[in-house]
């Protein structure tokens, strides 16, 4: 049933990408970053959807009249030199042949982002593209948020597969969308859509904190000062964070990556950074930094 599911909205879609090719950008944009044929058991795992929506995009931009010059802004002639200097130094490289996936992937993912400049000039666009960012990666925040509190912190968040697959890239990629949850929930005038989004933001962080990502720890916690230097509630914010770093030191593992945080180098350096929770994190043996063995991993 999935995998007709999947299959259906990717041709429909398809289809309806010739006519408005914008949409189509917001289609593969979904595909590539939630990755739903990854949730299916049979032959849509394998379907190329990402190619279909794809190549009936570059059809649509090339018969449309809606498009813009891409290049009327720098951003983009940035890009496209970038481009091509990958391209001078891809037969260059140590392993041309291991590299050939990777160039393949970059190359595509960088031609679908000059087409999405080309498409996408108006705010209704954008807003639409926001959405399907935060849909489409707030599905796995808010599944590996609960994930993460049913079992304790005791077993890594990792994501869908693709370039998310790793506990690291799922972390990034959580830790990126929370401030357009933050937008769109400052846009919204439902209350109960506001409420939403405030659970899917607590809920993707401690997913992120849930990939015993280090990375990712440092980064939610330079994203917590920034979002407290903007918030006009400094001490409400301020209190709640602390409290909930806290909780976090207190019930994250012992062991494994994450637990070579504890140890007492790092304490110092989290100090120093002024990321330290009331007290300090809880004790440790002097001189611990061994992380351990590691945890059992499960995918979601």
């Amino acid at each position: 049933m999935r995998d007709l599911l999947v299959v259906g909205i990717v041709l429909i879609g398809s289809l309806y990408a010739l006519r408005y090719p914008w949409f189509g950008i917001m289609l593969w944009t979904w595909v590539s970053l939630m990755n739903p044929h990854a949730l299916a058991y049979g032959f849509a795992r394998d379907f190329p959807v990402a190619a279909i929506v794809a190549i009936a995009t570059l059809i649509g931009v090339l018969t449309t009249k809606e498009r813009q010059n891409p290049f009327a802004q720098s951003p983009a002639v940035w890009l496209l030199l970038f481009m091509g200097w990958i391209c001078i130094t891809y037969p260059f490289s140590y392993n041309v042949e291991g590299s050939t996936e990777m160039f393949s992937k970059v190359m595509k993912v960088d031609l679908m982002i000059l087409v999405a400049l080309t498409l996408l000039k108006t705010r209704r666009h954008i807003e639409f593209f926001v959405w399907v960012v935060v849909c489409s990666l707030g599905f796995y925040g808010v599944k590996g948020g609960i994930f993460t509190i049913m079992t304790g912190g005791n077993y890594r968040v990792w994501g869908p597969g693709g370039f998310i697959g790793g506990n690291n890239e799922i972390a990034l990629a959580l830790i990126v969308v929370i401030p357009l949850m933050r937008y769109l929930q400052l846009q919204a005038t439902n209350r109960w859509v506001r409420h939403g989004f405030t659970a899917a933001m607590l809920l993707s962080a401690a997913a992120a904190l849930g990939s015993h990502s280090r990375g990712a720890l440092l980064a939610i916690a330079a994203m917590a000062v920034y979002l407290w230097l903007k918030s006009p509630k400094k001490w409400g914010l301020a209190c709640f964070c602390r409290s909930r770093a806290y909780c976090w030191s207190s019930s994250c593992p012992k062991t494994g990556r994450i637990g070579c945080i504890r140890s007492a180098r790092t304490r110092r350096m989290l100090r120093r950074w002024g990321a330290s929770t009331p007290g300090g994190l809880p004790s440790t043996s002097p001189g611990h930094t061994s992380p351990g063995p590691v945890s059992t991993c499960i995918r979601r």
